[in-house]
């Protein structure tokens, strides 16, 4: 850390010789390139509206955190994967359409936090997850992100399987893989960095640090190759830029990312559509 530290400090910019913005670049450069890259799953395997429920869940874990009064990481974790099982397992019995098994999911649990965070109107006191605070990030908050990026990184060795459950269930059941166990440890990883992202990345905007990579990223990519590599370039340099504009806006970093991605997506729609219409082949009318 110490390393690190000095590096940054030697930049000529006002925002490096702090400490609080040391640390949270590097939190930044972490949490945005493991959301990026999980992303690009999500999107495939259409779950956004699940990591938008696991990020509301926020809520409801966070109440039991103030009644309990423990730790609060681990019990969001916690609460976030027994979610992702409970939702994953509803999903598979198709009691409802998957989209409302997660409707519902969100529903609840936001309902939970809200009733128990609100009660003596003590709600107040925890409208900061509502948009999060990265310069507050901590030195052991920093080791849970850099065990979660070990681990997404040893899960890119089984991206291709993720990709064939996403596209083929069928083929992938053909060659023996248990396509159930698959999808729900997806959802519980997803479950887990978005728990971990909402303190720093906030409740209302953790979910477009997600998404939004990854859907420049398929507009750009030409290969599944590129399409990965882009999505982690695109959530690294809007990560970081954002972090700097809202540290001279004073406003909240995700959000401030979130607007940034928001722009981009737009910036390369747009190109996307002036290529296509200069490139489509002519026709006879």
């Amino acid at each position: 850390m110490e390393t690190w530290s000095a590096i940054i400090a030697a930049l000529p910019f006002s925002w490096a010789a702090y400490s609080f913005f040391q640390q949270a670049l590097l939190g930044i450069i972490l949490i945005a390139s493991i959301l990026a890259v999980l992303g690009t799953l999500v999107v495939n395997h259409q779950l956004s509206f699940f990591s938008e429920a696991v990020g509301h869940a926020g809520l409801a874990s966070m109440a039991m955190v103030v009644l309990i009064g423990v730790y609060p990481l681990g019990v969001m974790i916690s609460f976030a994967i027994l979610l992702a099982i409970l939702i994953a397992w509803l999903k598979r019995q198709r009691f409802l359409p998957a989209a409302a098994v997660v409707g519902l999911g969100l529903s609840f649990t936001v309902a939970l936090g809200v009733v128990l965070l609100s009660r003596g109107g003590s709600f107040s006191k925890n409208s900061a997850y509502l948009t999060g605070d990265i310069f507050n990030i901590a030195g052991s908050d920093l080791g849970v992100m850099v065990v979660l990026s070990i681990l997404t990184l040893i899960g890119l060795r089984y991206y291709h399987r993720m990709l064939l459950v996403a596209f083929h269930r069928e083929l992938a059941a053909s060659r023996g893989m248990k396509v159930f166990l698959w999808e729900t440890s997806l959802m519980a990883v997803v479950a887990v960095a978005v728990t971990v992202a909402v303190p720093w990345m906030g409740i209302l905007a953790v979910n477009a640090l997600l998404i939004f990579p990854a859907a420049i990223a398929r507009v750009m990519a030409k290969n599944l190759r590129s399409y990965l590599l882009l999505a982690w370039l695109i959530g690294l340099s809007t990560g970081i830029f954002g972090l700097i504009i809202s540290y001279y806006l004073d406003t909240a970093a995700g959000a401030s990312i979130a607007c940034l991605q928001a722009a981009v997506l737009f910036l390369a729609l747009l190109l996307k559509a002036i290529y296509l219409h200069f490139h489509r082949p002519w026709r006879m009318p």
